[in-house]
């Protein structure tokens, strides 16, 4: 073996706040500190609430049998549409890196969802070795990767059929400040893959130097372990709203907010890959003679 295997770097390698601030004006530090102590209090104080609401919402949607298929737990019906990503590399020093992350269905075929940098994190590069693990057991190998660096996704293929999608909710204007909300990371690699969240903000017209497609991003309090990334963020409904994409907080070991690309911009990428291109005209080739009798014309 070239190396001796290494895990991933954490998910705090890839913390946004560092570098993301809003187009326009740039808050001063002190600022964004005052803003982040504030939402620290918010969802310190809104975490007893928060479960509650949750509860509450489990327990109607008890009442609702059409708005959850899998009987009404809404993680439940989110987990059959997880995947687990293993990626395996090779750095430039020959040393063989591996990445977990978390996908998410799109569709029954084996188109699934996950970031980015999940991909690229053994290696640098795609590697030729991305495995897919469904919420069944089932495991394949990726056909292919089609990544799209801007948004920090990456959309898998794989050859497995009957795969369960997931319902994704789209309107961003549905998503109320202090709703409940859960993140859930590869069911086979976490003893609780389930996080528990409320959204603290929807941030709109953002400025992310390392992903410049995106410009809007759910803040949650869910708190989110390295290989949740590239997993769902979804509503008490059992809806995904977004995709899991990194943490916002400085340090180890303190309480942090979860980042989640909205499902719209995901669903969106998906669909121009398979939108099919767009015939192109042929050329207009000239004989010989007919170049001749355009000079002739011209005299």
């Amino acid at each position: 073996m070239p190396g001796k295997p290494c895990t991933a770097p954490s998910l705090y390698a890839y913390v946004v706040p560092p570098v993301l601030a809003p187009a326009g004006p740039t808050p001063s530090f002190a600022a964004l500190r005052a803003q982040s102590l504030l939402r620290s209090i918010f969802v310190a104080a809104a975490a007893v609430v928060a479960l509650l609401v949750l509860a509450v919402g489990l327990a109607g949607s008890l009442d609702a049998p059409g708005s959850t298929p899998a009987g009404g737990d809404p993680a439940g019906t989110v987990m059959r549409s997880v995947a687990e990503i293993n990626v395996q590399g090779v750095d430039a020093s020959g040393t063989v890196r591996t990445a977990l992350g978390t996908g998410v269905v799109i569709k029954a075929d084996g188109l699934i969802v996950t970031n980015d940098h999940v991909i690229t994190m053994a290696g640098g590069q795609v590697s030729a070795s991305v495995r897919v693990v469904a919420a069944d057991g089932r495991e394949a190998v990726a056909g292919f990767v089609t990544r799209v660096p801007d948004l920090d996704l990456a959309f898998i293929q794989v050859d497995l059929g009957g795969l369960i999608p997931a319902t994704f909710a789209t309107d961003l204007a549905e998503i109320e400040t202090a709703a409940p909300v859960f993140a859930v990371g590869a069911p086979g690699e976490f003893a609780e893959p389930v996080s528990d969240g409320i959204v603290t903000e929807v941030l709109e017209n953002m400025a992310v130097p390392q992903r410049p497609g995106l410009d809007t991003l759910i803040e949650s309090s869910t708190q989110l372990e390295q290989g949740f990334s590239g997993g769902p963020l979804a509503d008490a409904e059992g809806r995904v709203i977004g995709i899991n994409v990194a943490t916002l907080g400085v340090e180890q070991g303190t309480r942090t907010l979860g980042l989640a690309i909205p499902s719209a911009v995901v669903l969106k990428a998906a669909a121009e890959l398979s939108a099919p291109t767009p015939p192109r005209a042929p050329p207009d080739r000239k004989t010989p003679g007919a170049l001749r009798r355009a000079l002739v014309g011209t005299r």
